[in-house]
């Protein structure tokens, strides 16, 4: 049985070794092995060159627990050198005119982080905050194998030098392609379960039981998109939680679950006072590290259509209980 290497001999191994993996015309490129700032805290990547403004970067703590399952070095340099080949290649052609830089410009998208716990890394990119979050941008890449999404975030070099757009002009782009390439989707917890009963019972050829159907104004309702990716981002579309407000005739308490979704309930049937350590709890016990979003809640006005706080924790950061 091969001997299973420790965490630094298998980043050394990786640094030496990818660059057999990658195309002749590539291996070249620089790659080194660096700690960067990622969502809510650091990570050791692996970082091959793709062009002057960009670079293709690894997750080594990923892909060595990959290793330590499988043992198979020769896969998972094959594998990254697969995906840098499409990057690659993808990123020249979008490259090469200014008719794909308009592509481009349609596939910038936003994400939400929060503000405390990201200050290092927002202080190399566009953003602007909102309450205790920041709007960040990205721009889509590629889905591989229909399974991940793949992006890169804008950073202040790229925005000025390839894309030569201000921080306004991300914003208003950002803003609209985000709706339109991963559209909302609003579904109450108990339609939810009933998606999650039918799959089960299909699944198992078990009798179907009635779910108790809640009043819409006790219900808690997930906001989130197509993809199920940062859909956290529908807390900036007035019009989404206008509609959803509308329909429960009150205003809308907001828990940010995750990055990736967002739950809201009705103002007239529960307070913050009730919710306020459900957030904090769920995250430091459910929410891995880099989907955590905030540790408040916040509340939409009918009257103002628009979020306000409803909460003022001390707790702000989101890796120390």
């Amino acid at each position: 049985m091969k001997k299973i290497l420790s965490f630094e001999e298998f980043k050394l191994e990786v640094e030496k070794s990818v660059i057999n993996y990658l195309p002749k015309q590539n291996q070249n490129m620089p790659i080194t092995t660096k700690e960067v700032y990622i969502t809510n805290g650091k990570k050791d990547t692996l970082n091959i060159k793709v062009s002057n403004l960009s670079s293709y970067s690894v997750d080594i703590e990923n892909i060595y627990e990959l290793y330590k399952d499988t043992g198979d070095m020769k896969a998972i340099l094959k594998k990254v050198g697969k995906n840098y080949e499409v990057i690659q290649k993808k990123y020249c052609i979008s490259h090469s005119s200014d008719e794909n830089l308009q592509s481009i410009k349609d596939r910038i998208v936003c994400h939400l982080v929060n503000t405390e716990q990201n200050r290092k890394m927002l202080e190399d990119m566009p953003h602007r905050e909102f309450l205790d979050m920041s709007i960040i941008y990205a721009v889509i890449i590629d889905n591989f194998d229909n399974a991940e999404i793949i992006s890169f975030n804008i950073n202040r070099t790229y925005a000025s030098l390839y894309l030569k757009l201000s921080e306004y002009e991300l914003y208003d782009l950002a803003i609209k392609n985000t709706k339109k390439l991963f559209p909302t989707v609003v579904r109450s917890m108990t339609e939810i379960l009933g998606i999650l009963e039918e799959n089960i019972t299909n699944d198992k050829k078990m009798a179907k039981s009635d779910l108790v159907v809640m009043p819409a104004d006790r219900e808690i309702y997930v906001l989130s998109n197509n993809a199920g990716w940062h859909g956290a981002t529908c807390i900036l579309y007035e019009d989404v939680l206008e509609a959803l407000a509308c329909k429960l005739d009150s205003d809308l308490i907001i828990l940010p679950s995750s990055t990736d979704e967002i739950l809201a309930v009705s103002a007239k049937t529960y307070s913050p006072e009730q919710l306020i350590s459900l957030v904090p709890g769920v995250n430091f016990t459910k929410v891995a590290l880099n989907r955590r979003l905030s540790n408040q809640i916040y509340r939409y006005s009918r009257e103002l259509n628009m979020v306000i706080p409803a909460s003022n924790t001390s707790l702000k950061r989101l890796d120390i209980l």
